[in-house]
């Protein structure tokens, strides 16, 4: 019996992890009307929606996971604007982003 009972732990772990790369958190529709405000843009399939949509949901959870790290290492558990400033400046992937924070002071909140 305990080999069934584990069987459809395992299998039950492989559907969500199946239905997590299959589905994104963004609504498509919202992600094709900003993909079709681009002019050079005529045609857009599915496929792309679903990647660019799957892109933007990853980039977001790893630079939120970077941010949450800087404010846990601070003894801290709301991530705040200058937690995202530090994990631009830490990660080089998000090189590009410099230049969107870096006229921001730190801990200076975005709405300020």
């Amino acid at each position: 019996m305990a080999e069934t009972d584990n069987v459809d732990e395992s299998s039950g772990a492989a559907a969500s992890n199946v239905r997590d790369l299959i589905t994104t958190v963004f609504p498509h529709a919202r992600i094709r009307k900003i993909i079709r405000a681009d002019p050079d843009v005529n045609i857009i399939s599915a496929d792309a929606v679903f990647v660019v949509a799957k892109a933007a949901e990853l980039f977001l959870e790893k630079l939120s996971w970077v941010a949450y790290e800087t404010a846990d290492g601070e003894r801290r558990r709301t991530v705040q604007y200058r937690d995202l400033v530090a994990a631009v400046e830490l990660v080089d992937e998000y090189f590009s982003l410099e230049e969107s924070s870096g006229g921001a002071e730190k801990g200076k909140n975005a709405t300020d």
